[in-house]
């Protein structure tokens, strides 16, 4: 049930060099409120990898960087892992872990980042457990929610946004610093992906005067910012709907019923229609 680490890089024109084609993983629709599943689109074929409860799936489900396997915590604090091949077994990592802020995050190499309560202070505590490791030792208290490791695993950034305010620190949450970043017109509300060395992210916006909505987390975004001009960063497409950072710095670019391979400097390679049923799904993550 330990994922394998995963560092390679995708080409900037979303074609690996072995040929074979990559595998998209997504978050089933918001329709139906009592469960969903995370679904794999590969070679234009979609399966069904595992079923979740609804609430704990759009809060805290994620994949591992090879697709292994899934982590969630249920509505009542248990950190679940669940392989996503035919008949994967779940296994309750730990109990207490925190549902909505601290989420559970994968990074590429195989580390497990989760938050965990303190049944003393009440705090979530942030636990980082090495690949291969069930859990993970205690590494201070969580100082924002929602952690998020750069695509090449270097870094980790935090912020729950709302003001354009988050912590950028090295992989073992060394060396914080602290940033904000405004768009002009409009509001930063929440962080979605991380670049390599954190260079760029992507965040969700709303129009200044509309709600920015909760604590809970958002997989969409639309938006790259350049963490060290503050600049937002030009796409070649409108639209965006996400975007998934790839180690070498090129993003896999979602709009409205496609998915696009963009370089790092820009430019558009392969591009891979999704599914229309596919439309209410999250994109949570993507394998090269």
């Amino acid at each position: 049930m330990t994922p394998h680490p995963s560092g390679s890089a995708a080409p900037g024109d979303g074609v690996p060099a072995d040929g074979a084609g990559p595998a998209f993983y997504y978050l089933g629709s918001t329709a139906d409120f009592a469960s969903t599943s995370v679904y794999r689109l590969a070679d234009g074929k979609v399966e069904e990898l595992v079923e979740l409860e609804y609430s704990a799936a759009w809060l805290s489900a994620n994949i591992s960087a090879d697709g292994s396997v899934v982590s969630y915590v249920t509505m009542e604090g248990r950190l679940n892992v669940i392989e996503t091949e035919p008949g994967g077994v779940t296994r309750e990592v730990v109990s207490d872990a925190d549902p909505m802020c601290v989420e559970p995050v994968w990074s590429p190499q195989g580390h497990l980042l989760y938050g965990h309560f303190s049944r003393d202070s009440g705090m979530a505590t942030v636990h980082i457990a090495e690949p291969g490791a069930d859990v993970g030792p205690p590494m201070g208290e969580s100082g924002d929610c929602h952690y998020r490791y750069s695509a090449d695993g270097t870094k980790i950034v935090v912020g729950a946004l709302g003001d354009g305010d988050v912590s950028i620190m090295d992989a073992d949450l060394s060396n914080a610093r602290d940033d904000t970043f405004e768009i002009p017109g409009r509001v930063i509300t929440d962080l979605s992906d991380v670049g390599p060395g954190a260079a760029r992210i992507c965040v969700s916006t709303v129009a200044d005067g509309d709600p920015v909505g909760d604590v809970a987390r958002t997989l969409a975004c639309d938006t790259v910012i350049d963490t060290a001009t503050g600049e937002v960063v030009p796409l070649p497409m409108d639209g965006v709907l996400g975007v998934r950072f790839a180690p070498d710095g090129s993003m896999l670019v979602r709009t409205e019923g496609e998915l696009t391979f963009v370089g790092a400097d820009g430019t558009p390679g392969t591009t891979i229609p999704e599914p229309a049923e596919f439309a209410d799904y999250a994109l949570l993550d993507y394998v090269p």
